[in-house]
């Protein structure tokens, strides 16, 4: 008993994720849930359920303050925004790299930079969630 409480606890010093790894699998289902969740909240112009799924910091706007409080005002004051969030989401989302998802896709290396309306997504790993981190359009 003692030599298999000893090697579990190697194993947690030395390799601590690979006893509580998350799979991917089940962080691109959560992403794909906040995503629709997302856009059904964008679709029907529901600003308390938006309000919920935003993170307390989200870049809704360049000039904007960053706050989830102004993005809700923001959208209330502009909601062919939302409509454009919806449009963005139906597009679909790329992985652009081990913890981030951009939406619509675009292209990895940079070749083509995309202006239009867009959305990110960041993996929160401390916390194993994903946060919706801004929708934009612009430069």
């Amino acid at each position: 008993m003692r030599v298999i409480t000893s090697l579990l606890l190697l194993l947690v010093l030395l390799c601590p994720s690979c006893l509580f790894a998350e799979d991917q699998e089940d962080r691109k289902e959560k992403l794909r849930y906040l995503i629709l969740d997302i856009h059904e909240a964008a679709f029907n112009n529901n600003f308390e359920a938006l309000k919920r799924i935003l993170p307390p910091v989200f870049k809704y706007s360049f000039g904007g303050d960053g706050l989830r409080e102004g993005a809700i005002k923001y959208y209330k004051d502009n909601p062919d925004k939302l409509k454009n969030l919806a449009s963005v989401l139906e597009a679909g989302c790329k992985r652009q790299g081990e913890h981030y998802y951009s939406c619509p896709p675009q292209d990895a290396d940079k070749t083509v930079i995309y202006f239009g309306p867009r959305a990110g997504f960041e993996y929160d790993q401390k916390n194993k969630k994903w946060i919706f981190k801004y929708f934009v359009e612009g430069d």
